[in-house]
């Protein structure tokens, strides 16, 4: 069970009241992982989302050519595993462990259950998860539309 009080100064948890917190830190479970540690694979069904107490997670991609593209650096109170938590699809990325890493873990199961319970609190979390993709979406939007303009104006001086 996860203290309600550090759930409580992380983003994804922040809109959830008292009761909510409570019930939420029974389902959140911990794990610590050293560093250089594969915590899932690109290709890898997924059914949790994690979120780190302390520590880095790298997430890559492996390319066609085998090298791997790292996508994100993530730090303490960020989240990652969520569109395979949302849709229980295979990772689409690779999360490694950049130095010893404490995360909070949830499993899709735990919180199916929770949110029968208590529908608003199911709803905080999926709104709070849907926000912050939709940010990461708009992020990508506008670094294709740089590349593509990158790529127009290099194309038209040659």
């Amino acid at each position: 069970m996860a203290d309600k009080a550090v759930l409580k100064n992380i983003p994804l948890f922040c809109n959830l009241d008292d009761k909510e917190l409570e019930a939420f830190s029974k389902i959140v479970r911990e794990e610590s992982y050293p560093s250089e540690e594969i915590i899932f694979s690109e290709n890898m069904q997924g059914d949790k989302l994690y979120v780190i107490k302390k520590g880095m997670v790298k997430v890559s991609k492996t390319l066609k050519e085998g090298e791997r593209q790292n996508l994100n650096i993530l730090k303490e109170n960020e989240f990652f595993g969520e569109c395979s938590f949302i849709d229980s699809r295979k990772h689409s990325a690779t999360a490694e462990t950049l130095k010893n890493t404490e995360l909070f873990i949830i499993e899709k199961s735990d919180f199916d259950k929770l949110e029968k319970i208590d529908p608003m609190c199911g709803y905080k979390v999926i709104r709070t998860l849907t926000l912050t993709i939709n940010g990461i979406l708009r992020q990508m939007d506008e670094k294709f539309i740089d590349m593509v303009k990158y790529v127009w104006e290099y194309g038209s001086k040659s």
